[in-house]
């Protein structure tokens, strides 16, 4: 901007600006070109494989695996399941519950010794609640409804819950 030789060639160039300025086919490339906006903005294949795959969403909701790594860090539940209430009431001890519903020897032993429990989760009250009501806690973990409408597959999260 400081040399005014410079700045009329540059400016005052009738060859530049209208090879630049009114170029209709580097315009029309460019800007106009139907087959890349509709393959930019317009393109339904890619949002279809992405956003409604149901092989994708299959082998990641009913991956037993994943299940398991999800159901065991409840921070990740919380972001995935969107229903922080429910999991933090269910799933408030992940490991306990899973030596609990697997092992019922163990569940007898549980519920016989309340001194145990509160020496270990520090919790008497509500483990007294969770523990002395199994049908509460069948509803709680095998609740299809529940299931259906946060997971979409019920049948594999109870399948595997029930392990």
């Amino acid at each position: 901007m400081e040399s005014p030789v410079e700045l009329k060639s540059t400016m005052e160039s009738p060859a530049d600006l209208k090879s630049t300025m009114e170029s209709p086919v580097d315009i029309q490339s460019t800007m106009e070109s139907p087959a890349d906006l509709k393959s930019n903005m317009e393109s339904t294949v890619d949002i279809q494989s992405t956003m409604e795959s149901p092989a994708d969403l299959k082998s990641t909701m009913e991956s037993p695996a994943d299940l398991k790594s999800n159901m065991e860090s409840p921070v990740d539940i919380q972001s995935t399941m969107e229903s922080p209430v429910d999991i933090q009431s269910t799933m408030e001890s992940p490991a306990d519950l899973k030596s609990t519903m697997e092992s019922p020897a163990d569940l007898k032993s549980n519920m016989e010794s309340p001194v145990d429990i509160q020496s270990t989760m520090e919790s008497p009250v509500d483990i007294q609640s969770t523990m002395e009501s199994p049908a509460d806690l069948k509803s709680n973990m095998e609740s299809p409804v529940d299931l259906k409408s946060i997971m979409k597959s019920p049948v594999d999260l109870q399948s595997t819950i029930e392990r």
